[in-house]
């Protein structure tokens, strides 16, 4: 189960199109009675990686990542995700590929803000950065 479609509205007028969302200390304590936790979630539903408040790398290489993706085209050591009080971000490492977030590239060794729902593209690999709940 995902929070995910909970978490958004949007608001629109001619000019201005703003999006108002939980901040992330409203989201932890949600979270927190839930049972829940952050986590990067396949296209398919089949791969789900649970991630650690902290630093979670993400890359090709195993003993160098926490979240290990067997994908050629995702560099050994392509990004890290960080989950801290000020929020949630994504930074990409120098990988060849690059990293995506919503079909976007991003300035690589830049941290980039995550939102609930956003899709992250490593290599070719697709993921869904999402809350999941334990049943």
């Amino acid at each position: 189960m995902s929070l995910c479609d909970q978490e958004t509205e949007v608001f629109s007028s001619e000019d201005v199109e703003v999006t108002a969302r939980l901040d992330i200390t409203e989201l932890r304590k949600d979270m927190e009675a839930k049972n829940g936790s952050f986590a990067l979630v396949s296209r398919d539903g089949q791969t789900v990686f649970q991630l650690t408040d902290g630093i979670n790398t993400l890359g090709r290489l195993k003993r160098a990542n926490s979240v290990v993706i067997k994908d050629k085209f995702c560099s050994a050591l392509h990004a890290e995700l960080q989950i801290g009080e000020d929020g949630i971000t994504i930074t990409d490492m120098g990988s060849t590929n690059g990293t995506f977030v919503n079909g976007t590239k991003i300035t690589p060794i830049m941290p980039h803000s995550l939102q609930l729902g956003d899709e992250i593209t490593v290599g070719r690999s697709h993921f869904r950065f999402e809350v999941i709940l334990d049943e």
